[in-house]
C-alpha cells in the first residue's frame, strides 16, 4: 500500500473523478513500538512505562497519517474479533521523568531504536524521538534493509523496534502471535501467563467465552507495557458508481462475490 502522504494525493485525485465512490476505514493492520524483554534496562517496567508516557501518539498519527490512521486504543485493531479498548495512553512527561529516576536513571536514558528503511517509519520515529527527548530519553535511530533487520532481530540484537502487523484472518490468536514465546521476534516476552492464555483462547470454541479469554489476555499484556500501541492504519477502496454490493473488507482485499457490475 502507498504511504499516507501519497495516498492523500491519490484520494484527492479520485474524489475529482465523476461517478466514483471512495472508502477509507481501519483494517486488520496495527503498528506499535516493541521492547526486547531480554534487554536489561527494558526488564524494568518503570522504564517501559516512562517511554510510553513520554509519547503523544495522537500527535504522531495526525502528523504522519492525517485522516488515514486512527490512534491506537488497544493492542490490536478494533476490527479484530475480541478487541478490548484499553487506551490510548495519555502523555505525561513529568511522570515519565519520575519513573526513570525511580528506575535508576535520574540523568536520563540512552538507547537505540532499529527500523526498516521506510520514509513513513522514519517520520514517525523522528517525532517520537523528539518527544522522548523532552522526558530525558535519548533515542538513536538506526535504519536497515528488511533482510538485515530480520537477521538482527532473530539474533536478539534489536532492543527497541517498530512493528507493523496485519492479522489477515481477523482472529485475536493471529493478532497476538508476536506475544507467544514460540514466536521469537524482537519482543520476546517469554511470559508463561501469556502463553497459557493464548493456548486457552485458541482451544475455546464458544465465542463468548473466547472473547472473555482474549479480554483478559489483552488487559494483562497492555499493563505489562511490553509494547506501545501507536496507530491503526486505514485501508482505502474505490469503485465506479455502476458497481453495487461493495462490502468493506478489513483484510484489504475485495469481496468479489458480493458485487455486481452494471452496464452504464
Amino acid at each position: 500500500m502507498p504511504q499516507p502522504q501519497f495516498l492523500h494525493k491519490i484520494i484527492r485525485v479520485l474524489l475529482l473523478i465523476r461517478n466514483l465512490k471512495v472508502y477509507a476505514d481501519v483494517g486488520y493492520t496495527f503498528e506499535n513500538i516493541t521492547f526486547n524483554m531480554k534487554c536489561d534496562e527494558f526488564k524494568d517496567i518503570r522504564v517501559r512505562k516512562a517511554m510510553a508516557y513520554a509519547l503523544d501518539t495522537a500527535a504522531i498519527v495526525k502528523a504522519v497519517y492525517g485522516d488515514l490512521g486512527a490512534q491506537a486504543t488497544g493492542l490490536f485493531s478494533d476490527k479484530i474479533f475480541g478487541f478490548t479498548k484499553l487506551g490510548p495512553i495519555k502523555r505525561d512527561v513529568a511522570t515519565a521523568k519520575q519513573l526513570l529516576t525511580e528506575a535508576g536513571f535520574p540523568n536520563g536514558l540512552k538507547t537505540e531504536i532499529q527500523l526498516s528503511e521506510s520514509a513513513q517509519t522514519l517520520a514517525m520515529m523522528e517525532i517520537a524521538q523528539a518527544q522522548w527527548k523532552e522526558a530525558g530519553i535519548d533515542v538513536k535511530i538506526s535504519s536497515y534493509d528488511a533482510a538485515t533487520l530480520s537477521t538482527r532481530s532473530a539474533a536478539g540484537q534489536v532492543n527497541l523496534s517498530r512493528m507493523n502487523y496485519t492479522a489477515m484472518t481477523g482472529d485475536p490468536d493471529h493478532a497476538m502471535t508476536m506475544w507467544n514465546t514460540a514466536a521469537g521476534g524482537s519482543m520476546q516476552p517469554n511470559d508463561a501467563h501469556i502463553d497459557e492464555l493464548m493456548v486457552k483462547g485458541l482451544g475455546e470454541f464458544d465465542t463468548t467465552k473466547r472473547a472473555a479469554i482474549y479480554k483478559e489476555l489483552q488487559e494483562y499484556c497492555y499493563n505489562t507495557f511490553y509494547n506501545i500501541p501507536i496507530v491503526f492504519p486505514k485501508n482505502v477502496f474505490a469503485h465506479r458508481t455502476n458497481v453495487e454490493g461493495f462490502v468493506f473488507n478489513p483484510s484489504n482485499t475485495w469481496y468479489w462475490n458480493t458485487m455486481t457490475v452494471y452496464a452504464k
